[in-house]
């Protein structure tokens, strides 16, 4: 855990290290070699001046209960609470509504552009960006970037029909919460504040496409 500073997720390649994510006070890191007995799949390297509390792994005391699936399913939600804390859009939510997204879908990994979806597919769902970013697309040109922890997919299920309005491409390997339709409208049902929020985004995004659209005439 870190106590303090702030320190940088980078992923060695072939040719060179590739940025995953930052670290900022309080975060947990090193979980998935931890849980699964693993080696350790990224460099962690200090941005910062740093206080890190290491704690041990004991096979004796943690073997009888991290249970290799179980284990896989612990460090998936580390993940997503790591990529909410860390979001603009999420990391002042209810403790409730945190704890509704992390359950809510189930998570997929994407290559290096990759398509997720094109402009026009029918939307059955959702997604969060818990690593990596992806590139946002409409008629052939980049309108946006989303890092890690943006939200997309609400524009399609809440206002366009149910039909996507850009083309949505992966930028390095990346990972995504993907939250079926089903269960993203039993979010908003349950949690006001998150369907307040998730509105307000909508409109604002739809908004945007608006003035760009006016403004390419």
């Amino acid at each position: 855990m870190l106590l303090s500073g702030q320190a940088a997720i980078y992923k060695p390649t072939a040719q060179h290290r590739q940025f995953i994510a930052i670290l900022s006070e309080l975060s947990v890191f090193g979980e998935a070699s931890f849980f699964l007995a693993a080696k350790r799949s990224a460099d962690i390297l200090a941005v910062k001046k740093s206080d890190v509390l290491k704690v041990p792994y004991q096979a004796d005391v943690l073997g009888q209960f991290l249970k290799k699936n179980k284990a896989q399913s612990l460090q998936q939600r580390f993940w997503v609470q790591h990529a909410l804390l860390h979001s603009d859009l999420f990391k002042n939510f209810p403790s409730d509504c945190m704890d509704a997204l992390t359950f809510s879908g189930k998570i997929i990994e994407m290559k290096d552009q990759q398509l997720l979806f094109k402009q026009g597919d029918l939307s059955l769902t959702a997604y969060i960006v818990i690593q990596g970013s992806l590139s946002v697309q409409q008629n052939g040109a980049t309108i946006n970037v989303l890092p890690q922890g943006s939200f997309l997919g609400e524009i399609s299920l809440m206002i366009s029909g149910g039909r996507r309005t850009a083309c949505v491409y992966s930028q390095h390997n990346t990972i995504l919460l993907e939250i079926h339709k089903n269960e993203f409208y039993t979010l908003l049902s349950q949690n006001l504040f998150l369907a307040k929020e998730i509105q307000t985004l909508a409109a604002k995004r739809v908004k945007d496409d608006r003035i760009r659209m006016g403004a390419t005439r």
